[in-house]
């Protein structure tokens, strides 16, 4: 069923004044008083409380990994073919055996067994271990020192996704896109015996409300198989749709494959995880826009009553930020905020802040009402304005005149009378005037033009000329964390770490090995960026305090962009 719009019920939008909220930061900090963005008797939930967007540690006896989509063929000539490579990372310090158990509809499992050294990461491609047209991956190790993540690569684009520790009755996706050149495919993967049996609602932007399709109701996911559900052939064409799964036996892990095919300018692949519960608060580690960026931030409600929220960026730069905005997002509906560099800022509902400044995203809920964040970064390429005019003066010609006068001259000739005897012969003489002859020459002299204004668009330096990603925000903060990197071509990867607490923090980045790449001190609400070493796959953040971590992973001046949440170690 699709609701129509009703304006008056879509919720509140309401702009916080920039001057009050900063100020009373600043003067929060000087008296070392800070009020906290949870409502008046709220307790913070600890972060064993909080749910994991498939982050955190496995059983510290066994490690268990389960990796929705490890190849994925296009179906009807829609979306793209899909292929990971398996980063096994081993935390420990002696070499572990991994059991990599592939799983499709049509054959039966196949298993993969490698050994992993201490301190290193093996990339594993299996993609060609198993047939058919969904395939998964199970991973499991002894110990707890195995973390496992994906690098996907497709014809449209490549991406980082973490494979997930646990399976899970509910999965949630704040971001989808079923437009004309988009393709959105849910993978359901159930690693366990027994069928699973899920349920499958949406909301859109465009109308109010849930609704179903009665195609996906009650989906059967046997036992050890994946299923990949196109959303495109149950849902209008919309470019925001919020998809709740809800199992009604069994449990499955659930990746969102969204591409898009760039025949209206948009291009790239974006592979994720769904986040298993609604949180009151989320963190986006880090963007860093310029004119050529464009961050959206979808909001999901997926309860039965609305949900008051704040939005925010947050730089130690207190006025880099931009002004935080609240929302009302109504009873299972879905809002979509972009988040723009402020010279690309218009009067419409966005977030406008620094561009070229780390920025941590924050979303809050107000009146405990918990909420689903997704991410979506777009990365276009930067036109660069024609060259300025150049100033131009054509000289002034000179005025001149020129008198010539030419004397008399005598012309003699001879002439024959006819009347005179003959032989007789008479002279004629003829005498012509002066002649004088005047030239004048008009002065025409060129005003300068004014050079013409240019303005250059704002660039980020070692940038992807294009790409797509699109992942959860982290309802939670941690100490410790694992970051896995795309190794693209000519690529870039930075960590992207950000304080949520007002008091600076101490964070090293380094490698396995414990070696450090980078220390720095992190002022309080700050963002920041660090580069990694090429060919490095995986860091390490340690922190005083808990921040949030995530990666981006881009091909300089090609089509490529990734983004990983960072795993949470503790």
């Amino acid at each position: 069923m699709v609701r129509e719009i009703h304006p008056a019920e879509r919720g509140r939008v309401m702009r916080a004044w920039r001057w009050p909220a900063r100020l009373l930061i600043v003067l929060a900090l000087v008296a070392g008083v800070v009020a906290d963005r949870l409502v008046p008797g709220q307790e913070r939930p600890s972060p064993s409380a909080t749910p994991s967007v498939a982050t955190g540690t496995s059983d510290p006896l066994t490690s268990s990994w389960f990796c929705p989509t490890v190849h994925l063929n296009r179906v009807e000539g829609e979306g793209t073919d899909t292929e990971a490579v398996l980063q096994l990372t081993n935390l420990g310090e002696d070499s572990v055996p991994v059991v990599v158990t592939l799983f499709s509809a049509t054959s039966a499992p196949t298993t993969v067994t490698v050994s992993v050294p201490g301190g290193s990461v093996e990339d594993l491609p299996v993609a060609g271990e198993q047939e058919g047209d969904v395939v998964a991956a199970m991973v499991e190790a002894p110990g707890g020192q195995l973390q496992v993540g994906r690098v996907m690569t497709g014809s449209r684009g490549v991406d980082l996704a973490p494979c997930a520790p646990a399976a899970s009755p509910e999965w949630y996706f704040a971001a989808g896109d079923t437009s004309r050149d988009a393709t959105e495919q849910l993978v359901l993967f159930n690693p366990f015996p027994g069928d699973a049996v899920v349920d499958v609602e949406f909301a859109t932007e465009a109308e109010i409300g849930v609704f179903t399709a009665a195609d996906l109701r009650s989906i059967v996911v046997p036992s050890g198989t994946a299923v990949a559900v196109d959303l495109g052939l149950h849902v209008r064409r919309r470019d925001s749709v919020a998809v709740a799964l809800r199992t009604r036996s069994g449990r499955v892990v659930v990746d969102r494959v969204q591409s898009f095919d760039g025949s209206e300018g948009r291009s790239g692949l974006s592979v994720a995880l769904g986040s298993v519960a609604p949180a009151p608060g989320w963190t986006f580690p880090g963007v860093i826009l310029d004119d050529g960026t464009l961050v959206e931030v979808h909001i999901y409600n997926p309860n039965d009553e609305p949900a008051e929220v704040d939005l925010a960026a947050e730089t130690e730069d207190l006025f880099a930020g931009g002004d935080p905005i609240e929302l009302t997002v109504g009873p299972r509906d879905v809002l979509v905020v972009p988040v723009v560099s402020t010279s690309q800022f218009e009067d419409e509902l966005r977030l406008g802040v620094a561009p070229e400044i780390p920025l941590g995203l924050v979303v809050q809920s107000a009146n405990g009402v918990p909420v689903v964040v997704d991410v979506e970064i777009r990365l276009s390429p930067v036109a660069l304005p024609p060259a300025p005019t150049t100033t131009t003066t054509e000289p002034p010609t000179t005025t001149t005149t020129t008198a010539t006068t030419v004397p008399p001259t005598t012309v003699a000739a001879d002439s024959t009378d006819t009347s005179a005897p003959e032989g007789d012969t008479s002279t004629t003489t003829t005498t012509e005037p002066p002649t004088t002859t005047t030239t004048t020459t008009t002065t025409t002299t060129v005003p300068p033009e004014p050079a013409e204004p240019v303005e250059l668009p704002v660039v980020r330096t070692a940038r992807a000329a294009g790409g797509l990603s699109v992942s959860a925000a982290l309802p939670r903060v941690s100490k410790r964390w694992l970051v896995l990197a795309a190794d693209l071509p000519d690529g870039v990867s930075r960590v992207l770490i950000h304080n949520p607490d007002v008091d600076a923090v101490d964070v090293v980045v380094a490698r396995l090995d414990g070696t450090a790449v980078e220390r720095v001190t992190l002022q309080g609400l700050g963002t920041t960026s660090v580069v990694l070493p090429p060919g490095m796959e995986a860091a390490r953040v340690d922190a005083q305090a808990p921040v949030g971590v995530s990666l981006m992973s881009e091909a300089v001046d090609s089509t490529g962009v990734a983004v990983s949440n960072g795993l949470a170690l503790g």
